[in-house]
């Protein structure tokens, strides 16, 4: 699985690359088939306090994914956007399930 982290509008720290592969990675087991994995991290340039976005694109095989969640933190909105496509990952592999068994 690749993974790639895009840091845009800012300068991404060390900390913050590594704790953001160590959540993707772990959506790795809810479905084995993923192809690659993209992270988009974007401080946008407002006065909220919610400014910091976390995008996440998963590309399975015949099926795109895409999750976005805003909060004050990147860890927070990635989290977020991880336990969103946890849902989805899990619904998915369900109606795979039922499918086989029919």
């Amino acid at each position: 699985m690749n993974i790639s982290i895009n840091a845009i509008h800012f300068r991404a720290s060390s900390r913050l690359i590594s704790f953001v592969k160590q959540r993707v990675t772990s959506l790795k087991k809810y479905n084995s088939h993923m192809d690659s994995v993209k992270i988009f991290l974007r401080l946008e340039n407002n006065h909220l306090k919610k400014n910091k976005l976390s995008e996440i694109h998963v590309h399975l095989p015949g099926k795109n994914l895409i999750v976005r969640k805003r909060s004050e933190t990147f860890e927070k909105s990635t989290s977020l956007a991880k336990s969103v496509l946890i849902k989805i990952l899990a619904k998915s592999k369900q109606k795979v399930k039922s499918l086989k068994k029919d």
